[in-house]
């Protein structure tokens, strides 16, 4: 099956505002701060070096589901942009799902697949290692116990990796999160 199989959902194309409207909850992991629209893309236009985080609540998706969105600006060295999937109970610190980041690198770029249980990341793997430009998608993928992470460049989708964990097996909501004031999303699906 092609990725991505489903529509975007948020372009984020309307007036910079504090937070990222009705459809999103503020935040999957406790201790995390809300994103903003900025200049019609997620992000956060003050100076900051926190970890910022949303879920779309509008829906759950699954157990089958898929969570993308493009990397307009990516973050600064040795910071990370990152979705989740199948999520139970955000945030609270009982948080579970699966985890998907790209961290920016002096050198080639890394990152990973991880499954998040009461909060606590395990990764679930190897890492990712992988040179991001502006403009790439990441994209992210359940489907029954096959946790799969995805890039896309130059307008086509690739296969990074690819998981098998079945502890969360059940639908629950998508999410998106960026570390800093300077990556910014845009065309969430």
């Amino acid at each position: 099956m092609a990725f991505p199989s489903t529509s975007v959902l948020d372009s984020f194309n309307r007036a910079n505002n504090a937070d990222l409207g009705a459809n999103w909850t503020p935040t999957v992991l406790v201790g995390d701060s809300e994103l903003q629209v900025v200049s019609n893309q997620a992000g956060y236009a003050d100076v900051d070096s926190s970890f910022r985080d949303e879920y779309w609540n509008a829906v759950t998706f699954g157990p089958d589901c898929e969570v993308y969105y493009t990397v307009a600006t990516k973050p600064l060295v040795t910071t990370p942009v990152y979705l989740f999937l199948r999520l139970q109970s955000p945030g609270t610190s009982g948080v579970d799902g699966y985890y998907c980041e790209i961290i920016n690198q002096v050198g080639t770029d890394d990152g990973g697949i991880y499954r998040l249980d009461d909060g606590t990341f395990t990764q679930l793997g190897a890492s990712l290692s992988q040179e991001w430009a502006d403009g790439d998608g990441l994209g992210f993928e359940a489907i029954g116990s096959t946790i799969k992470a995805y890039r896309r460049s130059s307008g086509t989708w690739s296969e990074l990796a690819s998981r098998t964990d079945a502890t969360y097996g059940s639908a629950g909501n998508i999410g998106i999160g960026i570390n800093g004031n300077t990556p910014r999303l845009d065309d969430f699906g």
